[in-house]
């Protein structure tokens, strides 16, 4: 039996991406969660950041910057006046590690349907409550939403291809809103750890960076600039590295049910083993949400009956590719453990 699992071949990565799109079509109701969630941003009530960017603004005033720094100053202040003007702070929930993804934040000036939401200004203070909360919310949704998705594509993988049961233990039965409730949260828990995580050894680093180059700068400014932009370039390209071997650190909390620790040594051996095939989906995936990213643009400013089919169409992409995603890793970690 081990030899025949030996033999089995993972799906290419059109035909994993064709069997993540046939999990939405037997279970359309998985997209209906970012379904809801683009119509919220769309219909729902703007809450805005404008008195931040006004205090941002009226502190940087160009006359109080040096001659030299006013041409330089002049975009940055145009940005600022764009975000203040339209940047809706519950378009947080999209800033989530999960795969969840909205495509209102995406669309510039969608078509509404005749009366604006209402807006809510919230002020510099009050943002440090809500912004975080927006941000768990997401990530919470993200979580629900990989782990409705990781039930249907396991249950289907095992409807298809059952196991024995001697070389792992027998997963959780894949059914049931109780099953992907509690996936869901643990995922998000773990999620949340996870970007902690990353964040406290992003702010060590940058730390301990300084104070090895405070004196090189202080005694050799020149050398010392050449020494930060090189541990720049390297701390970026790290940064590239742990986020491909991290790639799928939240389908394997998902899908196995298993730790942080466990997650991450599964991940780094999925991206391992299977290096070129996940470069390969990961440039697919991204050159397709790009590619229809345009379609949605052109399709939102036309008619409001446009940015509903730009809103449904992103669920059925996002949905779809979720589920691809989570068979490449499913798939693949099988073959790395019954390898193993």
């Amino acid at each position: 039996m081990a030899a025949a699992k030996l033999m089995e071949v993972p799906l290419g990565l059109i035909d994993t991406l064709s069997s993540g799109f046939k999990v939405v079509q037997r279970r359309p109701w998985l997209f209906l969660l970012p379904v809801l969630m683009d119509l919220w941003l769309w219909l729902g009530p703007r809450w805005s950041i404008q008195p931040l960017m006004d205090r941002l603004l009226n502190w940087w005033q160009l006359q109080n910057l040096p001659a030299e720094m006013a041409p330089a100053a002049l975009p940055y202040r145009e940005m600022m006046q764009a975000v203040g003007a339209s940047f809706n702070l519950w378009w947080l929930m999209d800033s989530n590690p999960t795969w969840l993804r909205a495509v209102l934040p995406g669309l510039a000036e969608p078509a509404s349907l005749g009366a604006a939401p209402g807006v809510v200004t919230i002020q510099p203070l009050a943002l440090l409550l809500w912004a975080p909360l927006l941000l768990l919310l997401g990530a919470a949704l993200g979580g629900l939403f990989m782990a409705a998705v990781a039930s249907q594509v396991a249950h289907g993988r095992a409807a298809n291809q059952p196991t024995d049961g001697k070389d792992q233990p027998a997963p959780e039965r894949p059914m049931g809103m109780a099953f992907w409730l509690r996936r869901g949260l643990r995922t998000f828990l773990l999620a949340v750890l996870l970007v902690l995580i990353m964040l406290a050894l992003l702010v060590t680093t940058t730390l301990a960076l300084s104070l090895l180059l405070t004196p090189v700068l202080l005694f050799a400014p020149q050398a010392g600039a050449g020494v930060a932009s090189m541990a720049s370039l390297l701390i970026g390209w790290l940064a590239v590295v742990a986020t491909m071997m991290l790639y799928f650190v939240l389908a394997a909390i998902v899908s196995d049910g298993v730790g942080l620790r466990q997650a991450l040594w599964r991940s780094f051996n999925v991206v391992y083993r299977n290096f070129w095939a996940t470069i390969g989906l990961v440039l697919l995936v991204s050159l397709i949400l790009w590619g229809f990213d345009l379609i949605w643009q052109r399709l939102a400013v036309a008619s409001p009956l446009g940015v509903l089919a730009a809103i449904v169409g992103n669920a059925v992409l996002v949905t779809g590719l979720t589920a691809a995603r989570l068979i490449f890793y499913q798939e693949r970690s099988a073959a790395w453990l019954a390898a193993s």
